[in-house]
């Protein structure tokens, strides 16, 4: 019997990195609508990622960072040290 796959939806870390999209969004001054538009994405679609809904891919998450005009390296390491942070 094989291991069972974790989602990474609805994660700590997950709910982490659509916090800080969503902070950097709307720190941007955007809405939604904007977004969507710019990273060619629905406005539904975004929401339901802000709402952990729906996971985000990793181009799904460039586009975004492209859009908002946030570092997506400098995201992931933020999320990347608090997990190593919280390891025992």
């Amino acid at each position: 019997m094989g291991k069972r796959v974790v989602a990474s939806l609805r994660t700590e870390e997950h709910r982490t990195l659509i916090a800080l999209i969503r902070a950097a969004r709307v720190e941007s001054g955007l809405s939604q609508n904007e977004v969507g538009r710019l990273a060619n994405l629905s406005q539904p679609v975004l929401s339901a990622i802000e709402a952990d809904d729906r996971r985000l891919d990793v181009v799904e998450f460039l586009d975004l960072a492209e859009a908002i005009g946030f570092d997506a390296f400098e995201m992931l390491r933020t999320i990347n040290d608090a997990r190593k942070s919280q390891k025992p």
